[in-house]
């Protein structure tokens, strides 16, 4: 049997190129639409340094609070000088340096475009989130005062106009229960939607107290 080498030639670079037609749209990642400049852009066209996680991400690397989050991103650290009573943000090496509770830090925190300017309200459950953003360097321009570092903004998930949501239930030891959930919906057609979200942690404590009740436990209403 003859093979001609030209038609050998072509069909091994035809299955290379096949292959890595293949390899590239296997490796397209999801593009991720931030608000970083007050407008919807794709992250890869901000000129910001920003680092964005969408709410699956959150959920699938399991984070449930906004520590989790914002220590997880680049050049920025997570401050507890009181334990899980405070929680600051430092980004580049700007952080707060006086922790008592009436003092604003040079990053800033917003929760669905609303400022947080006390760290003890900082420490917020997250879930139904839509994504998170995490802004690096000045933001002086589009969010006020206190962004000198930086900041992180949460965005929760915006109501719909079709029917929708879920509703998650964890049990654990300690008598553990955990439940989450979300419904939303048009209320009013054209007019009016909303969205309402709960999230409800109840365990015992897992610190044996010998003068009274077992320590750490939990009893959360978000």
């Amino acid at each position: 049997m003859k093979f001609n080498k030209r038609s050998v030639l072509t069909s091994a670079v035809c299955a290379q190129v096949a292959l890595l037609s293949g390899a590239m749209n296997a490796a397209v990642l999801e593009e991720v639409v931030v608000t970083a400049q007050k407008r919807e852009q794709s992250v890869q066209d901000v000129g910001i340094a920003v680092s964005a996680f969408t709410g699956k991400q959150m959920e699938a690397l399991g984070y449930t609070n906004a520590q989790q989050v914002t220590a997880m991103a680049p050049g920025v650290s997570t401050i507890q000088p009181n334990g899980e009573a405070n929680y600051a943000i430092g980004i580049r090496g700007v952080a707060n340096s006086d922790f008592t509770t009436n003092v604003e830090s040079p990053v800033a925190i917003y929760l669905d475009e609303v400022y947080i300017s006390q760290m003890s309200g900082a420490g917020f459950a997250l879930f139904d989130m839509e994504r998170v953003e995490i802004l690096r360097g000045p933001q002086g321009t589009l969010f006020g005062r206190n962004a000198t570092g930086g900041l992180a903004h949460f965005i929760s998930k915006k109501p719909t106009e079709e029917a929708e949501g879920y509703a998650k239930l964890t049990l654990g030891e300690y008598d553990q229960v955990k439940f989450e959930g979300a419904v939303g919906g048009t209320l009013i057609k054209d007019t009016l939607t909303a969205r309402l979200s709960v999230a409800t942690h109840d365990n015992d404590g897992y610190i044996e107290n010998r003068l009274g009740k077992d320590l750490n436990n939990a009893e959360d209403r978000t």
